[in-house]
């Protein structure tokens, strides 16, 4: 149980990354 619940905040953490580098995509892209 304790291994399932580490991959779900790493999962998290994942999306949360992935959003960040959309980001940074995106305003180096309209810059």
């Amino acid at each position: 149980m304790p291994c399932r619940d580490e991959i779900r905040v790493h999962l998290r953490k994942e999306k949360c990354l992935s959003i960040r580098i959309s980001k940074c995509l995106r305003i180096a892209v309209q810059g």
